[in-house]
């Protein structure tokens, strides 16, 4: 059976959680639908710098300036007509410049939901792993991806004993992609 990243989200997401911060916006589809589905949740970052790049994990897939636009002007429109849009901040930046506004152990999940090159994906997990606090949630997304997986998999296990590792089946399932996911104790 597959799945949503919000089905999916809707099993990690705790009720005590009150931070969210999505990596790799997009359309702002999972953004809004995540804003709109858990009044839990106080404040909602979306990260994403909206410049051309190309998705070397996926198979050089490239992604211009006249795509980008549009991808940054739905998301927009998306923002604006969710019913908590009042939640939702939206940083047009890059993850790297971003994450030390960010004090370690400082948010509830941290969804990771941009996979462009293998050095790059390694830094988000490491880095956004420091900013999540003690019971909150690091996820992300496209582990079906066999690189992405093998490198989540790789760090998970390096990250200390801080936290246990969970997610790592096909469970949630979606047409693009699995979610993964881990709990900082």
């Amino acid at each position: 059976m597959q799945i949503s990243s919000l089905e999916a989200l809707k099993t990690i997401i705790k009720p005590t959680h009150k931070s969210y911060v999505e990596v790799g916006v997009s359309r702002a589809k999972n953004l809004v639908a995540v804003a709109n589905t858990f009044d839990n949740l106080d404040i909602l970052y979306g990260i994403d710098p909206y410049k051309p790049y190309i998705d070397r994990m996926v198979g050089l897939s490239e992604v211009g300036e006249k795509l980008i636009i549009t991808i940054k002007n739905e998301a927009l429109i998306n923002i604006n007509n969710c019913k908590n849009k009042h939640k939702i901040k939206l940083i047009i930046d890059t993850s790297e410049n971003i994450v030390n506004q960010f004090e370690d152990n400082s948010l509830d999940v941290v969804f990771i939901d941009t996979v462009v090159d293998e050095e790059e994906y390694k830094n988000q997990i490491v880095t956004w792993f420091k900013k999540v606090k003690r019971k909150g949630v690091l996820c992300g997304h496209d582990w079906h991806i066999k690189k992405v997986k093998d490198i989540t998999l790789e760090l998970l296990k390096n990250l200390g004993e801080d936290h246990r590792h969970r997610g790592y089946t096909n469970k949630w399932q979606e047409s693009n992609g699995i979610i993964w996911y881990i709990t900082k104790l």
